[in-house]
């Protein structure tokens, strides 16, 4: 069996000046015991993946460490993630020209004031699609449909699309 430097030695423990605990240097004096080091802990995980650095990767390691791992989570939304996005349409709300003249638009989705798009920042346009994550932050319908295939999170809030 090869030991690494990270793995004791089964011989026992060292003490501060490299003799076995214990073990007395000159018969007539008695040696004081040694401070205590502290224990490095290792997991089961870290001795799984130090075999695999020092003998490389061999197929029984790497299946057990894909057992105590587990599964990946998938960060991708699922179906019914997405069955809680909404889809609408924005609508021109008011429309008014100002001093200056220039037309200033007040834009809605389902009621609710919509400027810019956080995910591309674009201005939102009249009649253009959009999607409403529950937490009620809205996105260009394409825009969420491409952040909705590696996230399952607003990206203004964080809060998961997921039903509560």
């Amino acid at each position: 069996m090869r030991h690494s430097p990270t793995t004791p030695e089964p011989s026992g423990r060292l003490g501060s000046d490299d003799h076995p605990v214990g073990e007395v240097t000159d018969p007539g004096q008695q040696q004081a015991a040694p401070a205590r080091q502290g224990s490095v802990e290792f997991t089961d995980l870290d001795l799984l993946a130090s075999r695999l650095e020092l003998e490389g990767a061999h197929y029984d390691e790497l299946a057990a460490i894909a057992e105590f791992i587990g599964p990946a989570k998938e960060t991708r939304a699922s179906a019914e993630d997405l069955a809680n996005v909404g889809v609408g349409v924005v609508e021109l709300l008011s429309r008014r020209v100002n001093k200056e003249g220039k037309v200033k638009q007040k834009l809605g989705v389902a009621g609710i004031r919509v400027e810019k798009c956080g995910i591309c920042l674009a201005q939102f346009r009249d009649a253009q699609r959009a999607c409403i994550f529950p937490c009620l932050h809205i996105f260009h319908e394409a825009c969420a449909t491409m952040l909705l295939r590696n996230a399952r999170t607003c990206p203004a809030c964080r809060q998961p699309i997921g039903a509560s």
